[in-house]
């Protein structure tokens, strides 16, 4: 599997979400379920001003295209939505790859990957894992160095490597926990609200592992009325 992926567009997508009203997140570690994509959806309309129809089918298109592309289990989910006003915080990339996750429990060791998309705003920036990207970061953080301690020195270096193209309601799938995880970060949303949407997939054992370590409660449901 590609370290990363930009499946195609949703044909027609036009932003379902005009605004958001209230900075909130929602965060939901728990069993894949019918009834995930509703209680998202009316967690993101309870904070926004949005169509709830073209906002659960976003939501359900997002969940059925990413849980059949996983290789690995997808017995349960992290699903991650983060509302968020217009900030200067991102001018500058923080360009960093995300860590172990979790402890892998398949039986073969598959990769695991997480999925990501907005349906509001500007979209995340990922680089492309190259030759060019890993003798950037190697020359700055070093071999066991954390990118988050340069963030400023790559942001210079990086510049004149454009980020992979990514529409507002384009999907992107890359690694974590591996070497050529693809660096990424926040976009500049200087200048507009922004609803990101992301999950991560495993079995039982793997999200409830991964709630505990965020001090999360590992839920059978999660319902937003």
């Amino acid at each position: 599997m590609n370290p990363s992926h930009v499946f195609e567009p949703q044909p027609g997508f036009r932003e379902p979400i005009t605004n958001v009203v209230q900075e909130a997140s929602y965060h939901f570690f728990g069993p894949l379920t019918s009834n995930l994509a509703n209680s998202a959806a009316n967690f993101i309309v309870k904070h926004c001003i949005g169509d709830r129809a073209s906002v659960l089918e976003s939501l359900s298109t997002f969940i059925t295209l990413t849980s059949t592309d996983e290789q690995a289990s997808t017995h349960s989910c992290w699903l991650c939505i983060r509302l968020t006003h217009p900030t200067d915080e991102y001018v500058f990339p923080r360009w960093h790859r995300d860590g172990c996750m979790f402890d892998c429990s398949c039986v073969e060791k598959l990769p695991h990957s997480k999925y990501a998309t907005t349906l509001l705003g500007p979209s995340t920036r990922i680089l492309q894992p190259s030759a060019d990207v890993d003798g950037v970061v190697r020359s700055i953080v070093g071999p066991e160095g954390n990118e988050g301690n340069f963030r400023m020195e790559l942001a210079e270096a990086l510049k004149t490597i454009a980020p992979v193209p990514l529409e507002t309601g384009q999907v992107a799938r890359f690694s974590w926990g591996q070497a050529d995880s693809p660096l990424h970060s926040e976009p500049d949303s200087i200048s507009s609200d922004r609803v990101f949407v992301s999950v991560m997939f495993g079995s039982e054992e793997e999200i409830r592992d991964m709630a505990s370590f965020r001090n999360e409660t590992y839920d059978a449901e999660k319902v937003y009325e």
